[in-house]
């Protein structure tokens, strides 16, 4: 029987795919890996590279970040169950698939929260403060989009924020 994702659980992962957002540049592919490699091949290993305080592919303040949304929103839910969910369902387009299912199913205001925290994770980096990467920007469209969330709505989330 497959597990359900709980609606936090959903929450953490579309928030640590907006982490990963940037890392599909191809030089930033090549200092990490070292070679020239597949940009689509490891592109995917990047997006399902679960959550580490090592992480290469993603900054201290991201990792902080995630772990912080973890602890304020009180979610139970262990890094290697977490890590766990993201191997299970292999790709960027399943996880994004998955977790909007559960927060289709929420209220408006978990829907905001959950891009509050998205964009919160955008600006988490030192290099980011000032404005999203059209990367970040682009899937936070996206989840807005199929969470029936208006730009209106979404703007009022962002300059909450900024």
């Amino acid at each position: 029987m497959e597990e359900k994702l709980s609606k936090n659980e959903a929450m953490l992962h579309l928030i640590w795919l907006l982490a990963c957002a940037d890392k599909e540049d191809e030089s930033y592919l090549k200092k990490i890996f070292n070679t020239v490699i597949d940009k689509a091949g490891a592109t995917e290993y990047i997006e399902l590279f679960g959550y580490s305080a090592n992480n290469p592919f993603v900054s201290k303040e991201e990792n902080d970040f995630l772990d912080s949304v973890r602890n304020i929103e009180k979610i139970n839910l262990s890094w290697d169950d977490f890590n766990a969910t993201r191997t299970r369902l292999k790709n960027k387009k399943t996880i994004i698939s998955e977790c909007l299912k559960v927060i289709n199913r929420c209220g408006l205001e978990f829907k905001k929260k959950v891009l509050r925290y998205m964009i919160s994770m955008g600006f988490a980096t030192k290099e980011n403060k000032d404005k999203l990467s059209d990367n970040e920007w682009a899937l936070i469209c996206q989840i807005q989009d199929v969470l029936g969330i208006s730009d209106d709505e979404r703007d009022s989330v962002y300059f909450s924020i900024k």
